[in-house]
């Protein structure tokens, strides 16, 4: 199963050094490029920043960018909770 995360489970999981508890249930998490930009370019001292980027198991993916997301998307939701729907909706 693809799965496709935003901010919000990996910034939390990441700040209490459970991120492998994301791993343990998915092989794989796809990451809008948005939301990786969220959670590591913006705050690269942030606690937890280390472990998102060591994790072998995270793959960014900038489709949903690319593509463009959907303005009514990006109307109600924030930029990275948009691009993973986006993201979601063009893998699933």
């Amino acid at each position: 199963m693809i799965v496709v995360a935003d901010t919000t489970p990996l910034l939390y999981l990441s700040r209490i050094g459970r991120l492998e508890l994301l791993c343990a249930v998915h092989a794989e998490v796809i990451v809008p490029e948005t939301v990786w930009n969220e959670l590591v370019a913006a705050r690269p001292g942030a606690p937890g920043v280390t472990d998102l980027r060591a994790a072998p198991w995270i793959r960014v993916n900038g489709d949903a960018e690319r593509a463009g997301i959907d303005s009514t998307l990006v109307a109600a939701l924030d930029p990275g909770e948009a691009a993973a729907i986006t993201l979601e909706h063009r893998t699933g």
